[in-house]
C-alpha cells in the first residue's frame, strides 16, 4: 500500500541493537533450526555455501559464482572465500550499483548521483571500475553504452537472498517462522549503512528499514498466533529500542503484556510509552490517547487473557487454499485495507467468509455479520445500529456517517480482541450505506478489519474501489482437481470422464455443482452433466408441474401461493399437490414468499423452452395482480414485457422501469442507480433500439448527480438528450429536459445549432397538442437561457408558464417551471416562478423540485449581494440536505457552513470541518468539488488573500482534469501572476474576459475567475480587474450555481478585496456594495 509517511529525520540505528534483535530471533523464538533450513533452501538455490555467518560460493556447484556483496548494514564484499578490503568510494560505488539495479536504472548517471556527494569527474566511474574488475573479476562488472551494471551470473546479494525469504510485496510476507527468521539474519545493521548522509539515499534507506520492522513485526504476530506469547514479548520490547516513537508497537507490548495477565509489566510499560512518545519528535496526541484508554482498560480489569491461536484447527474450504491464504495475509497486515472477496454468484465466497470468520474467532478475535438483501437493500441505519449493538461504547450515532467514524476509532482503542465486519452480499447493500460504510475503514483504529463479498457487474465494485483501499481477492472457478476431489468427498463421482463432464458443464462454479448433486441424488439419469439431469427431472414431472417450473424460470421473483391456482388453471388443492411435485423434484424451492426457481438454473430451464414458451409464460405472468407501489414488483413488470412482447414490448418496459424509478424516494438516489443500471442491462438483452436508452440514460443521470458523481451526471444526461435528438422523438426529448434541467442546464443545451434548430422545427408542427406545444416553448426558452439571448429566453419562459398556468393542469405547468426555474439562470427575474414551483412541489410531495425553487432563490439573492448566512432560504436547503447526506444538495449545504466559519474569522474550525468533509469523500471527487475545498482550505490557511499562491489556487492543468480550453489560458495567467510578468497577466484576462462575454467558459474556470481578478492587481491594472469581476458578477450565471459557498464565502472577501483598491473609480459601486455586505455579516 505505499511507504508510511515519516515526520523528522529517522533515528540512526547502531549494530548492537540489530545484533541483541537477530539474538532474540535465534534464542527467545526459539527458531533457528527453521531459520537455517529456510536460508539453507535459499543457498541451494542460488548455488552457494554457507560459511560462518554467510554465504558463499559452492566451487562444486558452479565456479564463476564467487562474489557476494552484502548492503543489509554497512556494505561488505567477499570473494573466493575472503572479505576484501575496499575504498570508501569503492564500497559506495558497489552500493550504488545493487540499489540501481533493483530499481532497473543502470545508466551511469544514475549511478554517478547515488555514489557521489558532488558530481563527479568525468572519470571517476571508470576508475572505480577499472580497480573493482582487478579485485572480484573482469566479468563481474559490466559496461555498455553508458550503462554499468553488475553481472548476476557472478555476483550474489542478500538482497537479492532477503527477497526471495520474505517477498518483494510486504503484504505477502511469509506465515512461516523459518523463512521469517532466516530473512531478519542477513540484516546486520541499517540498511546501505554504508551511504548514511547522502541526501539521495534517504527515501530508500528509509524504505528499506520500514521493510525490516514490518518483517519483525511479521515475526512477532507469527510467535503469537502460533501461541508462544511469552517469546513474541522479548522480542517485541527488543524492537522498541530501536524505534521508540512508535505508537502502535508500544501498545502491542502492552497488549501482549495484558494478555497473559502481567498487568504489573504492561501499566510499567505503558509509563515509559509515555515518557518516549513525549520524547519523539514526532509526537501526536491519538498514541497518547490510545496510552490513557490502554491504562483505564488495565485497571478496569476489561482485559483478560487471549486464548492461544493455531491456524491449522480452521482449514480452508476445498480447493480455496490459495485465497484463503491471501486473505488471511492481507488481515495479517495493518495497510491493507478493506478485503473484498471478488467473484460471480455461487463462486464460493461466502463459505470462504465463513470460514476466515471461524479463523478469526479461534485467534481471539470477534466478528460482526451483516448482509444485504436484493428485494430489500439495507439501509446504513440499519449497518450503525449493527455496529452499535456490537459496540457497546458507540452510543447515538442516527445516520450519520461522522459521529459513527469517531464512536468506532474509541471503541477500537481499546479493544484488546481485534474485529472483523463480515459484510456478505455487499452488492445489495443500499449504495450510499455502502460508501459511507467502507470511508469509516479508512481512519478506523486497525484492530477493527473488513470484509465484503461483491459480485462482478454491479456498481458496488466502483463505489467500493473509489472509496476506500481494498484488497481484492478473486474468487475463480475451481481446478478440475478440486471438483474432482468435491465429487468423491459427496460420494458422487469418481470416474474421471464422468468428472471432467461435470467440470466443463458447470465451468467449475460451486454453487452449480451443488445443485447438480442435490439433483443427482433425485434423479436415475446416468448421465453426468447439469442440463442432462435437469432435462431427465422436468420429462418425469407431469403437464401441470412442468409449467409451474417455466413459470418460476421466467418470473424471476418468487410466485406468491395465491397466485398459483389462477396461473395453473388448477383449484387451490391440487394447485398444492402440483407444487410439491415440483419442488420434491429440486428444480423448485419454498420460501416464505412463494416457490422461486432453485439456484443457477433459471438459464438452463429457459434454455429447454422454445421462444413461444417464453411469450406466452411471460403474459400469463403479466396478467396477474403486482403490487403497484412496489418498485421490485414495478421492475420485474418491466422484465416481463420484453418477453411478452420481443417486438414492441420495450415501450412498456421503459415505462415501468420510470415508474419504478419515480416510486423511490427522490432522495434514495442509490435505488434509482441500480433499478436505471438493470434496465439498462435488460434492454441490451433484449435489443431494444436506441431511442428506448434517452430515459434510461436520463435515470443514470440523475441518480449519479444526485449522488455527488457530477460529471457523471452531466454526461449520462447529455447522452439522454441527443439520443432522444437523434431519434427525433419530442416527447422524449421534452421529458428529458423537464427532469434534468434542475441537475444541469448545460448538460442538456449545449449540443449546438442543430438542436435548437430541432426544437424550433417540432413547435411549427401543426398536429402538436396544446399541452406538448407549451413544453415545447419552455425547452426553447432554455435553449436560449442558457446558451442564446438570455432576455429572450426569460419571456419566453414567462410565456410558457402563463400558457400553462392558463390550462388548470397542475402537472403541465409544474413540468414547465421545472424546466425553466433553474439555479444556473437565477437572476433572470423568474422569481415568482420559483415561488410557484415551491408550492406546488409542497403540494405533491416533489422535495427534489423544491430544493431546486429554492435553490434558484437562494442563487438570486447571491447574484444580487443580496444574501446572507442567516437567510431563511439556507435553513430551509439545510433540512432538505439532511435526508440524504450523499446529495450534492448536502455538499454544498455543508460548505456554506464551512464558509460562514471563514468569514467570521473561525478558521481553524474550518479546517477541522474540511478535514472531516474529506474524510467522508470518496478517493476521487469531482473537479469542481475539489476547487470548493481547495479555495476554502486557502482562505483558512491565508489571512489576506495577497498570501495565497494563485499557481496553487488555480490549479496545473497536467494534474487537474479541465474542462474547457480556457483553463489552460487561466493556469498560465495565474503563473503570470505568480511571476510578476504584468504584461502576460493582463493579456491573459483580457482573454478570459472575451469568454465571459461570449459565454465560453466552463463551470470549472468560472469558480476561479475572480480570483484571477483580485490577484491580477498586484501586478496589472486594477480596473481590468474590477472589470472582470464585474463581467463575472453579472454577466453570466453559471458561478452563482455549481456550488454557493463561493459566493455566501469567498465572494464576499472577493468583494472586501476589490474595496481595498483605493482610487480606482471604475470599483466604486463593487466596492461600497463590499463594505455593505461586510457590515451586514458582521452586524
Amino acid at each position: 500500500m505505499g511507504t508510511r509517511a515519516r515526520v523528522g529525520a529517522r533515528p540512526r540505528r547502531s549494530p548492537r541493537i540489530w545484533r541483541n534483535c537477530r539474538r532474540r530471533l535465534a534464542q527467545s523464538v526459539g527458531c533457528t533450526a527453521q531459520c537455517s533450513d529456510a536460508l539453507a533452501e535459499c543457498v541451494r538455490a542460488r548455488g552457494l555455501r554457507q560459511v560462518g555467518g554467510h554465504a558463499h560460493v559452492d566451487n562444486a556447484v558452479q565456479e564463476q559464482q564467487r562474489v557476494r556483496i552484502s548492503v543489509l548494514g554497512p556494505t561488505e564484499v567477499i570473494a573466493n572465500g575472503r572479505r576484501l578490503q575496499l575504498t570508501q568510494q569503492d564500497l559506495r560505488v558497489l552500493t550504488a550499483l545493487v540499489a540501481v539495479a533493483a530499481d532497473a536504472e543502470t545508466d551511469s548517471e544514475h549511478v554517478e548521483a547515488y555514489a557521489w556527494h558532488e558530481p563527479p569527474s568525468p572519470r571517476a566511474l571508470q576508475s572505480s571500475v577499472y580497480r573493482l574488475r582487478k579485485l572480484l573479476g573482469d566479468d563481474a562488472i559490466i559496461t555498455r553504452r553508458r550503462r554499468v551494471l553488475l553481472n548476476r551470473e557472478r555476483v550474489v546479494t542478500d538482497l537479492d537472498e532477503f527477497i526471495d525469504l520474505a517477498g518483494s510485496d510486504p503484504l505477502a510476507a511469509p506465515r512461516e517462522r523459518g523463512p521469517l527468521g532466516a530473512a531478519l539474519g542477513l540484516v546486520r545493521g541499517a540498511p546501505f549503512d554504508t551511504m548514511a548522509g547522502h541526501p539521495a539515499w534517504a527515501d530508500l534507506r528509509g524504505r528499506w528499514a520500514d521493510r525490516v520492522d514490518d518483517l519483525i513485526d511479521a515475526m512477532v504476530h507469527q510467535v503469537r498466533i502460533d501461541g508462544d506469547v511469552s517469546a513474541a514479548i522479548p522480542l517485541a520490547r527488543e524492537h522498541l529500542s530501536h524505534v521508540p516513537s512508535s505508537g502502535r508497537r508500544w501498545m502491542r507490548l502492552i497488549d501482549l503484556l495484558a494478555s497473559v495477565g502481567r498487568r504489573a509489566d504492561a501499566l510499567r510499560t505503558v509509563e515509559q510509552a509515555r515518557a518516549s512518545l513525549n520524547r519523539s519528535a514526532a509526537n501526536e496526541p491519538a498514541p497518547l490517547l490510545d496510552l490513557l484508554e490502554r491504562e483505564r482498560a488495565i485497571l478496569s480489569g476489561a482485559v483478560t487473557a487471549l486464548p492461544p491461536n493455531d491456524h491449522n484447527e480452521h482449514p480452508p474450504p476445498l480447493g480455496r487454499d490459495a485465497e484463503y491464504c491471501s486473505v488471511q495475509r492481507a488481515l495479517d497486515h495493518p495497510d491493507a485495507g478493506a478485503i473484498v472477496l471478488y467473484g460471480p454468484e455461487g463462486a464460493g465466497k461466502t463459505t470462504l467468509m465463513n470460514a476466515v470468520a471461524t479463523s478469526w474467532t479461534g485467534r481471539g478475535g470477534r466478528v460482526l455479520r451483516v448482509a444485504g438483501n436484493e428485494r430489500l437493500p439495507s439501509t446504513f441505519d440499519e449497518l450503525a445500529e449493527a455496529l452499535a449493538s456490537a459496540f457497546p461504547r458507540i452510543k447515538e450515532v442516527r445516520n450519520d456517517v461522522f459521529l459513527l467514524h469517531e464512536g468506532l476509532r474509541n471503541e477500537g482503542r481499546v479493544l484488546m480482541d481485534p474485529t472483523l465486519v463480515c459484510i456478505d452480499d455487499a452488492q445489495w447493500l443500499e449504495g450510499d450505506a455502502l460508501t459511507r460504510l467502507a470511508s469509516l475503514w479508512r481512519g478506523a483504529a486497525p484492530s477493527v478489519r473488513v470484509m465484503l463479498c461483491l459480485r462482478p457487474g454491479t456498481a458496488a465494485v466502483e463505489r467500493v474501489g473509489l472509496t476506500v483501499p481494498f484488497h481484492l481477492v478473486e474468487i475463480g472457478p475451481l481446478t478440475l482437481e478440486a471438483t474432482s476431489e468435491l465429487l468423491r468427498v459427496a460420494g458422487a463421482l469418481t470416474d474421471p470422464e464422468g468428472v471432467a463432464v461435470v467440470h466443463s458443464a458447470t465451468q467449475g462454479n460451486p454453487g452449480l455443482i451443488a445443485t447438480y448433486l442435490q439433483l443427482r441424488r433425485r434423479s436415475s439419469s446416468s448421465q453426468f452433466s447439469l442440463a442432462a439431469v435437469v432435462e431427465q427431472r422436468l420429462a418425469a414431472l407431469h403437464g401441470a408441474a412442468q409449467r409451474l417450473v417455466q413459470l418460476a424460470a421466467v418470473a424471476g421473483p418468487p410466485l406468491a401461493d395465491l397466485h398459483l391456482p389462477d396461473l395453473l388453471a388448477l383449484d387451490r388443492v391440487e394447485a398444492r399437490s402440483v407444487a410439491a411435485e415440483a419442488i420434491e423434484s429440486g428444480l423448485v424451492v419454498h420460501t416464505h414468499e412463494g416457490v422461486r426457481l432453485a439456484d443457477h438454473l433459471h438459464e438452463v430451464v429457459r434454455g429447454f423452452m422454445t421462444s413461444a414458451d417464453r411469450t406466452e409464460t411471460a403474459r400469463r405472468l403479466l396478467a396477474l395482480p403486482f403490487a403497484a407501489t412496489d418498485p421490485a414488483a414495478v421492475l420485474a413488470r418491466g422484465r416481463l414485457h420484453l418477453l411478452a412482447d420481443p417486438v414492441d414490448g420495450w415501450r412498456d418496459a421503459v415505462a415501468a422501469y420510470g415508474t419504478a424509478f419515480d416510486l423511490v424516494n427522490s432522495f434514495d438516489t442509490a435505488r434509482r442507480l441500480a433499478i436505471a443500471e438493470a434496465a439498462y442491462r435488460d434492454l441490451t438483452e433484449a435489443g431494444a433500439p436506441r431511442s428506448a436508452y434517452a430515459l434510461v440514460h436520463l435515470r443514470l443521470g440523475l441518480a449519479a448527480h444526485m449522488s455527488g458523481r457530477v460529471d457523471v451526471g452531466r454526461n449520462e444526461l447529455e447522452t439522454a438528450y441527443c439520443v432522444a435528438l437523434d431519434a427525433g422523438d419530442a416527447s422524449t426529448a421534452v421529458h428529458v429536459v423537464a427532469h434534468s434541467s434542475d441537475a444541469t442546464m448545460v448538460a442538456v443545451t449545449d449540443v449546438g445549432d442543430d438542436a435548437r434548430a430541432l426544437v424550433a422545427l417540432w413547435r411549427d408542427n401543426p398536429d402538436l397538442s396544446g399541452a406538448q406545444r407549451i413544453r415545447l416553448d419552455a425547452v426553447a426558452a432554455l435553449h436560449e437561457m442558457a446558451r442564446y439571448d438570455a432576455d429572450h429566453g426569460a419571456r419566453l419562459a414567462r410565456a410558457a408558464a402563463a400558457a400553462a398556468r392558463a390550462t388548470g393542469d397542475k402537472a403541465l405547468l409544474a413540468d414547465v417551471l421545472a424546466m425553466v426555474v433553474v439555479d444556473e439562470a437565477a437572476g433572470r427575474d423568474l422569481t415568482d416562478e420559483a415561488v410557484e414551483l415551491m408550492a406546488l412541489s409542497r403540494a405533491s410531495g416533489r422535495t427534489d423540485k423544491l430544493a431546486q425553487a429554492a435553490m434558484y432563490q437562494l442563487c438570486a439573492l447571491m447574484r444580487n449581494q443580496q444574501a446572507t448566512f442567516e437567510h431563511p432560504l439556507l435553513t430551509e436547503l439545510a433540512m432538505l440536505a439532511e435526508r440524504n447526506p450523499s446529495t450534492a444538495l448536502r455538499l454544498r449545504h455543508r460548505l456554506v457552513a464551512l464558509a460562514r466559519l471563514v468569514v467570521h474569522g473561525h478558521r481553524a474550525e474550518a479546517l477541522d470541518g474540511l478535514s472531516v468533509l474529506r474524510g467522508g469523500l470518496p478517493s476521487r471527487v469531482p473537479p469542481l468539488l475539489e476547487r470548493a475545498i481547495l479555495t476554502l482550505e486557502s482562505v483558512a490557511l491565508a489571512p489576506e488573500w495577497r498570501e495565497i499562491d494563485p499557481v496553487r489556487f488555480v490549479g496545473d492543468p497536467a494534474v487537474v482534469p479541465l474542462s474547457a480550453p480556457t483553463d489552460v489560458v487561466l493556469w498560465r495567467a495565474a503563473e503570470a501572476v505568480g511571476n510578476g510578468s504584468a504584461r502576460r497577466a493582463e493579456q491573459a484576462l483580457r482573454q478570459l474576459n472575451r469568454s465571459v462575454v461570449a459565454g465560453r467558459t466552463s463551470p470549472l474556470a468560472i469558480t476561479r475567475l475572480p480570483l484571477l481578478a483580485l490577484v491580477v492587481q498586484r501586478v496589472g491594472s486594477r480596473e481590468l480587474a474590477a472589470q472582470h469581476l464585474q463581467l463575472n458578477l453579472s454577466q453570466r450565471g453559471h458561478d452563482l450555481s455549481m456550488l454557493p459557498a463561493f459566493h455566501l464565502g469567498p465572494t464576499d472577501l472577493w468583494l472586501s478585496l476589490l474595496a481595498e483598491v483605493a482610487g480606482d473609480p471604475s470599483a466604486a459601486t463593487l466596492a461600497s456594495a463590499g463594505a455593505a455586505r461586510l457590515s451586514d455579516l458582521a452586524g
